[in-house]
């Protein structure tokens, strides 16, 4: 005798036959699942990202977890360098003060308070739900100081606080979802770092309602607490903010809450056919999903694939369209979300990357390297510019600990060594170099995988395009 089937289970059936026009061809389920797991996973990595700080306690809002300031509907800031054992986010810097925070915008905004910062470069980046920044706002943007700032959504109101003028309203995230992640730089001295302390103090994000016209200050390195997530040792790998196995009812969930841009009309029609799917091809999405998720860990923590090559580069790689995606980008957007979210936009820094040497073969700690910047061919910087040379392990996270608690060298050294001629050479691997150099010296995890990662923040315009990264020779 047949099992009698649910009412729930007939309204399924019938939401899915072939008669509503509904049903998703096996074939083209794979075809569909494939792409749209790769354009989706900034998406659902963000969102989940949101789902994870909404879930703070009052009491535990802003927190560093692992090293990494994490808040829902304010910021959270260090007041140094962020440590190296911080496994959050992939390719954290070593060169400025971060803060973070996750907001939901409303129909309300979102204050925000820029400090007086003097001759010191700043920049708020500020991200949509697809990691586009949608504001400038900072020191090259001659952004005015000591003064307060509207973030707003698309859903405001248009109500402006008292105290704020309207055209201190920044243009408007194109989604609720937003982020935020202010970088201050300070050198690598007591004296720069008690230098700061002033201005990191009245850094500063909260809502509206909050908003009584004055700066307010906070004692950020006693106020946040900070707990660690997993083992009390960082594991090596970021934290997993996208799970295969939930990923399509998450990119669901997403879709109905992201409205589609101009140009991504098509693919959020065949994303869409997959609510159906799920019903009949729960199995096989899984096992793509798990795939693509393979395939996105293996292939895009390469920097080849996460980038386009430098003419005459010498093997670096350099990204595309940072923090201003379009959809023919998403495949260079997932990359950097996997390896390196939150970049800036390219006239804020311009990154190059490369994970092997000039004669094409992997960098590894078992092996030195020398990387010489000839004289006058240090990066090209914009007034207050700065530049740095990051070493990377596999999982592109700080190699910790080392010998020398060294992560990265660049203009915020003051104690780098040059040659005679007015030359820079630097140094890579798990050996040192000799006693004399060893201030110039990276260090590398002993006989493992390691990357190079350089940063150019606020290049100068008309030079940096033609300028050259310098070869990574063995030594």
């Amino acid at each position: 005798m047949a099992r009698k089937r649910s009412r729930r289970s007939e309204r399924k059936v019938k939401a899915s036959s072939p008669a509503a026009g509904k049903v998703v061809k096996r074939n083209d389920v794979d075809s569909i699942a494939r792409e749209a797991y790769v354009w989706g996973w900034p998406l659902v990595n963000a969102a989940n990202k949101r789902k994870i700080a909404a879930k703070l306690p009052n009491f535990l809002n802003p927190i560093l977890v692992n090293g990494m300031p994490v808040a829902y509907q304010r910021i959270g800031m260090l007041t140094d360098y962020i440590s190296p054992e911080e496994r959050v986010t992939a390719c954290p810097n070593q060169d400025t003060v971060y803060g973070s925070g996750v907001f939901k915008l409303g129909k309300k905004g979102i204050v925000i308070q820029v400090p007086y910062f003097g001759r010191r470069y700043w920049v708020y980046a500020l991200y949509d739900a697809r990691t586009n920044q949608f504001a400038h706002i900072g020191k090259q943007y001659d952004t005015p100081e000591n003064e307060f700032y509207l973030m707003v959504g698309p859903d405001w109101d248009g109500q402006i606080p008292n105290g704020i003028p309207a055209q201190n309203v920044l243009p408007a995230s194109p989604t609720t979802l937003a982020f935020a992640i202010p970088r201050i730089f300070v050198k690598d001295t007591p004296e720069d770092r008690q230098a700061i302390q002033q201005s990191i103090s009245q850094i500063d994000f909260y809502p509206s309602k909050e908003f009584d016209g004055t700066m307010k200050t906070h004692d950020w390195a006693n106020e946040i607490p900070q707990i660690h997530m997993g083992r009390r040792k960082p594991s090596q790998n970021e934290i997993q903010y996208v799970k295969p196995r939930r990923f399509f009812p998450n990119l669901r969930r997403v879709l109905k809450k992201l409205k589609a841009q101009p140009d991504e009309q098509d693919i959020y029609t065949r994303a869409k056919k997959l609510r159906r799917a799920w019903i009949l091809h729960r199995k096989q999405l899984e096992t793509i999903a798990e795939e693509q998720e393979s395939m996105i860990a293996n292939t895009y923590m390469q920097w080849s694939n996460d980038g386009v090559a430098v003419s005459n580069g010498n093997n670096w790689y350099t990204s595309v369209n940072s923090a201003a995606w379009t959809f023919s980008d998403y495949i260079y957007r997932t990359a950097t979300a996997k390896s390196n979210m939150f970049e800036n936009r390219a006239e804020e820094t311009r990154y190059y990357f490369t994970d092997t040497d000039s004669d094409i073969h992997s960098l590894n700690g078992g092996s030195r390297y020398i990387i010489s910047f000839k004289k006058g061919q240090l990066p090209p910087l914009a007034d207050l510019g700065f530049w740095s040379l990051t070493l990377y392990d596999k999982s592109h996270f700080f190699y910790y600990p080392n010998t020398r608690n060294t992560y990265s060298l660049g203009t915020k050294n003051e104690d780098l060594k040059y040659n005679p001629d007015g030359s820079l050479d630097l140094y890579a691997g798990f050996n040192p170099p000799e006693p004399a150099k060893e201030s110039n010296w990276l260090p590398a995890p002993s006989g493992e995988p390691f990357s190079l990662y350089l940063r150019v923040y606020r290049p100068d315009a008309a030079s940096i395009g033609a300028w050259l990264p310098p070869q990574v020779k063995p030594y």
